[in-house]
């Protein structure tokens, strides 16, 4: 029974009562059970060498929450933290970490052991604006490294008053004040022209302090006089868009915004093509909630799609805005963002403060950048009573006189706030230079108003702080997982001098890693996940894998690319009757690659080999199958064991293919060489997409393109030629004799190395070919023989494919939005190969002659004979009347695909543009690949079989006819008796899985008539054949009948027979 491996978990195959395979982890139920077992350490220094490079571009990336100190003070770090269900799971551990600026003052690593720590408070003086993080990392791996941690920060010794929002402004806990607000400035691009859909619902579980006004706004895109595209903001009235003080409950929104995508001829010629470029320009949408001042996002509910209630295409031409089902083809589901304003000038605690009625106010703010240009200030006086608020257009540093009115909400303290929503302005920081009202009609008295200045600022990698708190990701490779956050990690350093340059395979290093300082977090609301619509477990923020994030409780980290740390420690542990495998593993390269063409047709031409690095492979013969790891085996005993890794040569890659590939066609793609798990290659991998040009550094522009293309590789292909012994009489001996040395490099560089059982021994051999031919190192059980033998000429397992594909494609200015179509069609088929064709355990080397003939040389186990036709092999219709001629084998795909792809943008994040951005769309892929022709034993009979199939529900199987072949027929003696023997094949069942040839019919003849009866038949029958696994011995039957029959046919004596065959020690003992 064919069991099954996942990530190194092995699942055993049994059968259940009705007969149906079923998989458990557990091997206790199936007929040969094993002990628990883990698989033992596969390091070695190739495999270091690779974990080592795998490390440095999997680097860990630590989940990081912020906290930044409104005010200066003695505070109190409450945080205790703890391995949360998920997290009780890993294996190595998870650090964790609190920061002061950039001191450490606290660390520890949870496990199982010790599952939580940080139970003891902090106190710590601080200054407004210091930073305290809260750090997640992994130890060593990123498996289930996830932990409940809900630190909170209190200001102890102040009686400071709740804000005007009733939130407390000596105590920030992060789960009370957990947001998905704080990244604004999110636009889509649009993909069509036509009407868009906003459809919004916001939920206000209490009344705020200030009205909150869904905002959709427009950015109209234009070219300015340099041809570079500019967006302008337009915003669209809502009906009923503001909940105004002391709403609650539900409200639905909607409004349609009409947009554009068209196409501009510039008078640039920035690709040097000739002619003027055409850029396409994108209306962008936003959607956020504002505030005009300070409220309480936590009572705040909010989520928004954007669709389209009828669009164009590029000519104008309607197209389908719904699918059959009914769904969108396009929507975008909105991050749910509420204005807020993080930053504040005095840093103190607000309080209340008592104002006249009427009275003339003069306010001056002083903007840190060097060109803050000028913004509009709400000022807000905020009670019990109501709100009252007046927008100020301010200019740096300059006094700007407004009356006041608050009669309409008297009686009672005002909290009052200005508030700048100005990014720009704001974005260095701004001074409140003055605050005050007048206090006589001259205007030459004041008197200083209490009040804080908030503004938004620019947001970076981490978000925009709600009462401080923020989550970001730092990558902390090396050293700096244990050392304290560089703080400077999570700056932006962009002055916008360098444009964008087209992708370039050198900028590619294996030996450093290519991962950012930080990562920003993008918030997934639980519902839809933000734009994918995925939903998640709950609101979070995510960085730049699923597994790195953090919502309101919880942190988890991993590593960058993958959760694991060592390629040989992909395997988990055994328990319970589990027990490990490895996952199998390889790569490929160095390679080397060509790229020429006029206009535009290109063609393209690559050369690259491939290593299987970690297999599965029986090496003792004992049945189980052994690990072989870069160098070494890990072998297992004869009750299925692992014992302890050894070093034996010969095992340091456990394939190699070397693959040829070219590529030509209209705007044809680079060739790629990708390796599967087990090292062997894609005869040909990639598609004809329709693409332009490449970006320059001159910028983007729009573009249109048709590609088609055609291609062919060769997978270790070998053209030795002949020289074969065709008698079959040199021996493994008479080789060794006539052998100087074992090396390789006597026959040239190796073209292929694979391991395979060539000699029928159950011993997988080290195989190898070269210009010369094929070669083995025979299998020894624990080693392999110094000498190679020289199997014969010719290649190993060559292969060889074509591939052509067409399609259309087309993409906006900065790749804001693609689309198009593919068609890829692809055939792969064996030009050598090696299989045992005529049951005896020695593979046979089969041989496709040009396009039509396949013929096969017998194996001997150390050499070939002479090459002869076995048969027809199967012939597979391609196109029309064209056909493949015979194949031993010959896989066939084809696919269809499109779609589009919108992108979003969140920024700036600095003076000049830089952005994050976000992918994001939806396609169509129809692909379909299956093996049309091959050759393999489909009834069991332990002979290969033709077998061809073209659709689902028909498969052409043409049998092997070897069967009895060579079984003992007849005997004659010389008085003129004989007998003929027939046979029949028993087995190929769950008890028994391989056939046995028995013995069905004897007729005997004694030659001399007239004396009686001439002719005697006996008939077998048999019962109850069994197989014991573990010694790996056919038990027999447990009963034997015997019919003899005279000449008419009739019954004469019928002999049963019962035997033993319950275990190898009594088998065959006759009992009855």
């Amino acid at each position: 029974l064919v069991d099954f491996v996942s990530f190194g978990q092995v699942y055993f195959n049994r059968l259940d009562a009705d007969g149906i395979p079923t998989f458990s982890t557990s091997s206790a139920d199936t007929p040969v059970p094993l002990a628990p077992a883990s698989l033992p350490d596969l390091s070695s220094d190739e495999l270091d060498e690779l974990d080592e490079i795998f490390k440095t571009q999997s680097p860990p990336i630590d989940t990081v929450k912020r906290f930044t100190m409104p005010f200066a003070g003695s505070i109190e770090i409450d945080a205790p933290v703890s391995l949360d269900s998920t997290g009780l799971a890993t294996t190595d551990g998870v650090r964790v970490a609190i920061q002061y600026n950039g001191t450490e003052l606290q660390s520890a690593v949870l496990d199982a052991s010790s599952p939580s720590a940080f139970s003891t408070p902090v106190t710590v003086a601080v200054a407004a604006g210091d930073r305290l993080y809260f750090r997640v990392g992994v130890v060593e791996d990123g498996v289930d490294d996830s932990v409940t941690w809900q630190p909170r920060v209190t200001y102890t010794g102040v009686s400071w008053s709740d804000d005007a929002n009733g939130l407390s402004q000596t105590n920030y806990d992060v789960a009370e004040d957990f947001t998905l607000a704080g990244r604004p400035d999110d636009v889509i691009a649009m993909p069509l022209s036509g009407t868009a859909r906003v459809d919004a619902t916001i939920t206000l579980a209490e009344a705020l302090t200030d009205d909150v006004t869904l905002t959709v706004v427009r950015h109209d895109a234009a070219l300015n006089s340099s041809d570079q595209v500019v967006f302008s903001p337009t915003p669209i009235p809502v009906t009923d868009a503001t909940l105004t003080r002391g709403t609650t409950g539900t409200s639905s929104l909607s409004v349609t915004v009409p947009v554009e995508v068209v196409a501009v001829v510039t008078d640039s010629d920035r690709d040097g093509d000739g002619e003027n470029d055409i850029v396409i320009l994108s209306d962008r949408i936003e959607v956020y909630v504002a505030a005009d001042s300070p409220v309480d996002l936590s009572l705040i509910d909010w989520s928004a799609t954007i669709t389209y209630d009828d669009a164009t295409d590029s000519d104008g031409a309607p197209m389908d805005v719904l699918d059959d089902s009914g769904d969108p083809n396009f929507e975008h589901h909105v991050r749910p963002h509420v204005e807020f304003y993080p930053s504040a000038h005095p840093s103190v605690a607000a309080a209340a403060t008592s104002l006249p009625d009427e009275f003339t106010a003069v306010l001056s703010i002083n903007a840190i950048a060097g060109d803050p240009a000028n913004a509009i200030a709400v000022v807000t006086f905020k009670n019990a009573n109501g709100t009252v608020k007046s927008s100020q257009a301010v200019i740096d540093a300059n006094d700007v006189e407004f009356n006041v009115d608050l009669s309409s909400i008297s009686g009672e303290p005002y909290f009052v706030d200005i508030s700048v929503r100005d990014g720009a302005f704001s974005r260095e920081g701004l001074v409140l230079e003055r605050f005050a009202r007048y206090t006589n009609d001259a205007k030459t008295e004041s008197t200083a108003i209490e009040g804080t200045l908030r503004w938004t600022g620019l947001q970076g990698i981490f978000p925009l702080a709600y009462r401080g708190w923020a989550v970001a990701g730092f990558t902390a490779a090396g050293p700096d997982a244990k050392a304290p956050i560089d703080e400077t990690a999570f700056d932006l350093v962009f002055d916008g001098s360098t444009g964008p340059s087209a992708p370039d395979r050198d900028d590619v290093s294996l030996d450093e890693s290519n991962a950012q300082p930080s990562y920003a977090f993008l918030s997934a609301p639980q519902s839809d996940g933000g734009t994918t619509g995925l939903p998640v477990d709950s609101d979070r923020w995510v960085g730049p894998r699923a597994t790195i994030y953090a919502d309101r409780d919880t942190m988890q980290t991993s590593r960058l690319v993958a959760d694991v740390a060592s390629l040989s420690d992909l395997a988990s542990g055994g328990g319970s009757g589990g027990r490990s495998g490895p996952a199998r593993f390889s790569i490929g390269g160095p390679g080397l690659t060509l790229m020429f063409g006029a206009g535009p047709l290109a063609a393209s031409l690559g050369l690259s080999p491939s290593f299987g690095i970690i297999d599965f492979e029986d090496f003792n013969g004992d049945g189980y199958p052994d690990v072989v790891s870069a160098g070494s085996v890990t072998y297992t005993n004869q009750i299925g064991g692992y014992l302890g890794s050894r070093s034996v040569d010969g095992t340091a890659v456990t394939n190699l293919d070397l693959t040829i590939s070219v590529n030509g066609g209209l705007s044809s793609g680079m060739v790629d060489i990708v390796p599967n798990p087990k090292g062997g290659t894609n005869a040909t991998h990639g598609s004809a997409a329709g693409k332009g040009s490449s970006a320059s550094d001159a910028g983007p522009s729009y573009s249109l393109g048709i590609g088609g293309s055609g291609g062919f590789s060769w997978t270790s292909p070998n053209a030795s030629g002949t020289g074969d012994d065709a008698t079959g009489t040199s021996t493994y001996g008479d080789q060794l004799s006539e052998l100087e040395a074992d090396s390789d490099d006597d026959f040239g560089g190796a073209i292929q190395r694979s391991f395979a059982d060539i000699n029928g021994d159950g011993l997988a051999d080290r195989i190898f070919s070269t210009a010369s031919g094929v070669f083995a190192f025979y299998n020894l059980g624990y080693g392999f023989t110094d000498k190679a033998v020289k199997l014969g000429t010719g290649g190993f397992e060559s292969r060889e494919s074509a591939v052509g594909g067409a399609g259309l494609g087309f993409s906006l200015p900065y790749g804001e939005f693609g689309g198009g179509i593919n068609l890829l069609w692809n055939y792969d088929w064996s030009r050598y190969s090696w299989r045992d064709i005529n049951g005896d355990g020695i593979l046979d080397q089969l041989h496709r002659i040009g396009v039509s003939d396949v013929e096969v040389a017998f194996g001997t186990g150390s050499g070939l004979l002479a090459p002869i036709d076995y048969g027809e092999f199967a012939n597979v219709e391609l196109v029309g009347l064209i056909t493949s001629g015979e194949q031993v084998a010959f896989d066939r795909s084809s696919g269809i695909g499109g779609g589009v792809s919108a992108t979003g943008y969140i920024g700036p994040l600095c003076k000049v543009a830089c952005y994050i951005v976000i992918g994001g769309g939806a396609g169509y892929n129809n692909s379909r690949s299956s093996t049309t022709a091959d050759v393999q034993d489909v009834n069991g009979d332990g002979f290969a079989d033709v077998v061809k199939s073209t659709d689902d529900t028909l498969v052409e199987v043409s049998l092997n006819q070897q069967g009895r072949t060579n079984l003992l027929e007849s005997v004659a003696n010389p008085l003129g008796g004989s007998f003929t023997i027939d046979y029949s094949r028993e087995g190929n069942t769950t008890d028994h899985p391989g056939s046995v040839w028995v013995m069905d019919t004897v007729v005997v003849d004694d030659g001399r008539s007239g004396d009686g009866y001439d002719v005697t038949t006996r008939e077998f029958s048999y019962d109850g054949l069994n197989y014991d696994r573990a010694h790996r011995a056919s038990l027999g039957f447990s009963t034997v009948t015997t019919t003899e029959v005279d000449d008419a046919g009739n019954e004469l004596r019928i002999t049963e027979q019962t035997f033993l065959n319950d275990n190898v020690f009594v088998a065959g003992l006759l009992t009855e």
